[in-house]
C-alpha cells in the first residue's frame, strides 16, 4: 500500500473509533461484567451489561467499516485491525455472550482481551495519523462523485516480468475499454490513479456508469464462480494425489462450462441496464468484446486477481445549472449492491478455468473503438 491510501484508511477507522465510541464503551462493559461477576445477584448490574451490549451492538452495525472495500478490508487486516471493527467485532461478542450466558466469568475474559487489542489498534492507529500529518503525507480521498477501479494483479501471474506486465496492463486495457465505452459510448482515456508496487496494484478513475457497469458485472460473474470454488478445491486434491489428467478433465470441463454457459446471459443483463452506445454496428461489437471481457474476468478471478469499485457517494456531482448528474444514485446503489461480492476469495489449489479469449476479435474491437474515438 502507499502511505497515502494508508492516511485515508487510517483516518477513516480513527473517526469511526471516535464516533462508536467503542473503546469507551468496551471498557465500561468489562467493568460492569467484573462487578456482575463479583455479585451475580446484583440485577443492576446485569442491567448495565445488557444496556452496554445493545449501546455497542446497535454502533458497530452502522459503522463505516462495514461497507469497506475488499482492498481496504486487506490494510485492515495487515495493521492488525481484523476482528476489530463494525459488524464482525459485532458478531464476536454476541457469539461470546451466547457461549457463555451461565459463565460470564468467561466472557469477562474473553472481552477483556477484545478489549485490550482494541484499545492497542486504536493507540497505533492514531499515532499513525498523527505521524503521517507531521510528515505533509496527504490522504487519497475521493473527490465527490467519483469512482475507483482497483485491479490487483498476482505476481506469479505476470512471472515477476515486465513483458509479463506489459501484456496484462494491455488485457485490462480492453476489459475497462469495454466497460468504459458500452457505458458511456466513449472508449477512453483510461486515466491511472495511484500504482502499489508491493502487491501490484493499479487503480483507475473512473466515471459512475463505468464503474457501476463492471461492478454489476463482477457481481454476476463472482456469485458464479462461488459456486466452484469447491470443485476447484477438489480438482487439486485429486491431481496431488495422482488421479491422471484424463480423468480430471472432465472435472475442468464442467467447471469451465458453468461459467461459460452464463456468459450470454450475463452479457444480456448487462446490455439492458448499462448499455448507452446508440450506434448499432459499434452495439453489436460491444456485445461480443462484452462477451470476451466476462470470459478474461472470470480468468483472472480464478487466477486470484481481485478487480474492486468504490465510490464517493455524496454529494452527488451537478452540472453548470446546479441538477444532480443523471444516474449518479443509480451507480451507487449499483456498487454498494455489489460490495459482498468483491470480498476477497480465499483460493485453494491450483486455477480451473481456461475460458476462451480470442485475441483476433480483441484486436479488431479495439481497432474499430480507437478510430471511433
Amino acid at each position: 500500500m502507499n502511505a497515502e491510501r494508508l492516511n485515508v484508511i487510517a483516518k477513516t477507522i480513527q473517526q469511526e473509533l471516535t464516533s462508536t465510541r467503542v473503546v469507551e464503551n468496551l471498557t465500561d462493559l468489562t467493568t460492569a461484567l467484573q462487578n456482575l461477576v463479583n455479585q451475580p445477584a446484583n440485577a443492576q448490574f446485569q442491567q448495565i451489561v445488557t444496556s452496554k451490549r445493545n449501546e455497542i451492538g446497535a454502533a458497530l452495525k452502522s459503522a463505516k467499516s462495514n461497507s469497506f472495500s475488499p482492498a481496504w478490508r486487506q490494510v485492515v487486516t495487515q495493521i492488525g485491525g481484523e476482528g476489530l471493527l463494525g459488524g464482525t467485532l459485532e458478531g464476536i461478542l454476541r457469539t461470546i455472550f451466547e457461549r457463555n450466558q451461565i459463565t460470564p466469568t468467561n466472557a469477562l475474559q474473553e472481552i477483556r482481551q477484545i478489549q485490550q487489542s482494541l484499545t492497542n489498534f486504536k493507540n497505533g492507529i492514531d499515532q499513525t495519523v498523527g505521524g503521517l500529518n507531521l510528515l505533509r503525507i496527504g490522504t487519497e480521498d475521493l473527490a465527490p462523485g467519483e469512482a475507483e477501479i482497483g485491479v490487483e494483479i498476482p505476481r506469479g501471474a505476470v512471472n515477476n516480468d515486465l513483458a509479463g506486465l506489459e501484456k496484462e496492463l494491455g488485457e485490462l486495457k480492453f476489459i475497462l475499454g469495454t466497460f468504459l465505452e458500452l457505458s458511456t459510448g466513449s472508449p477512453g482515456p483510461i486515466s491511472l490513479r495511484t500504482i502499489s508496487s508491493t502487491d501490484l496494484q493499479f487503480y483507475f478513475s473512473a466515471v459512475p456508469s463505468a464503474a457501476a457497469a463492471l461492478a454489476y458485472a463482477l457481481n454476476l460473474l463472482v456469485d458464479s464462480y462461488k459456486k466452484i470454488v469447491e470443485i476447484r478445491t477438489k480438482h487439486s486434491e485429486l491431481k496431488e494425489n495422482g488421479v491422471p489428467p484424463e480423468v480430471l478433465k472432465p472435472l475442468e470441463d464442467y467447471a469451465n462450462g458453468a461459467i461459460e454457459d452464463k456468459l450470454d446471459h450475463f452479457a444480456v443483463e448487462i446490455e439492458s441496464k448499462h448499455f448507452h452506445v446508440k450506434d448499432g454496428n459499434r452495439r453489436n461489437e460491444l456485445k461480443v468484446a462484452l462477451k470476451f471481457s466476462l470470459a478474461k474476468l472470470a480468468n483472472r478471478i480464478d487466477r486470484g486477481y481481485h478487480v474492486e469499485v468504490r465510490i464517493a457517494s455524496t454529494p452527488a456531482p451537478t452540472d453548470a445549472k446546479g441538477k444532480k448528474e443523471t444516474g449518479f444514485e443509480d451507480a451507487v446503489a449499483t456498487i454498494s449492491a455489489a460490495a459482498d461480492s468483491m470480498q476477497y476469495i480465499r483460493l485453494e489449489g491450483a486455477p480451473i478455468l481456461s475460458l476462451p479469449e480470442s485475441d483476433h476479435a480483441k484486436r479488431d474491437i479495439e481497432k474499430k473503438g480507437t478510430k471511433k474515438s
